[in-house]
């Protein structure tokens, strides 16, 4: 994940990480992850009726994670990329 962000940020990030993406796809090897997996948390997400904004977060999250895998070449392409597109709650 992103080290220039906020250390409450990253918090929150992780603890999304750890309660709805890794029951999911934390088995899987990180470049069989596809843009389906991605999906299917964030389907899991609305299924449970998380806030919008929550969702959202997670889609920072995994984006971050992802991101941090292609600058280390471990994968070849972020599936989050490919994934439904994912927006905050306008207030």
């Amino acid at each position: 994940m992103n080290k220039n962000k906020a250390p409450n940020t990253i918090i929150a990030q992780t603890s999304l990480m750890t309660q709805h993406a890794l029951p999911l796809i934390g088995y899987q090897e990180i470049e069989s992850v596809t843009s389906d997996d991605i999906n299917l948390i964030y389907d899991s997400m609305e299924d449970k009726r998380l806030k919008q904004n929550t969702i959202f977060g997670m889609r920072s999250a995994l984006g971050s994670f992802f991101n941090y895998a292609l600058e280390k070449n471990l994968i070849a392409e972020s599936p989050v990329r490919n994934a439904r597109v994912i927006t905050p709650d306008r207030f």
